[in-house]
């Protein structure tokens, strides 16, 4: 039995409960699995379609790149997302893997994914929360209120 389902259908599906639960003690309540993920050289990049400066992304990830980070696209299983994904690499250069999560069944391998990334680039909320919970990193990119909000709640950095 896996020990940490309630918390990640939670945060998917439910994030407000979870978030006020979450900021009372952040570490009380990170799964164990996700707290002992070993953090590798990973910059993890969540991108999707926003009226945003995707050079200033680039920017970094080409930066992080000279410093001997792999690039990990963690991308949801909607067009847009793939689109975006596929433009942002051919006009970059950016080649990394691309994970993409196709289901509900794929929470774990995700979750997991991402908390082995050192440092996570993230325009969708969920990639974002996931990745602070788990220590990671994290640089929001702001194209909505949600992320924002998070952002500064949670004192993340912010690409603006």
């Amino acid at each position: 039995k896996k020990a940490y389902p309630e918390l990640i259908n939670k945060v998917l599906i439910e994030d407000d409960i979870v978030i006020d639960v979450l900021k009372r003690d952040r570490n009380a309540y990170v799964s164990k699995m996700l707290k002992n993920v070993e953090k590798k050289k990973i910059l993890g990049i969540n991108i999707t379609e926003a009226c945003v400066d995707y050079s200033k992304i680039a920017k970094i990830v080409h930066y992080f790149k000279g410093k001997g980070y792999s690039i990990r696209y963690l991308e949801a299983n909607t067009r847009e997302d793939k689109n975006i994904t596929e433009r942002f690499i051919k006009e970059y250069q950016l080649m990394g893997d691309i994970l993409t999560f196709n289901s509900y069944s794929d929470v774990d391998l995700f979750c997991k994914a991402i908390a082995e990334c050192e440092l996570v680039i993230s325009m969708r909320y969920h990639v974002l929360v996931i990745a602070y919970f788990s220590g990671s990193r994290c640089i929001a990119v702001p194209w909505n209120s949600k992320i924002e909000d998070f952002a500064r709640s949670y004192d993340v950095e912010m690409l603006h």
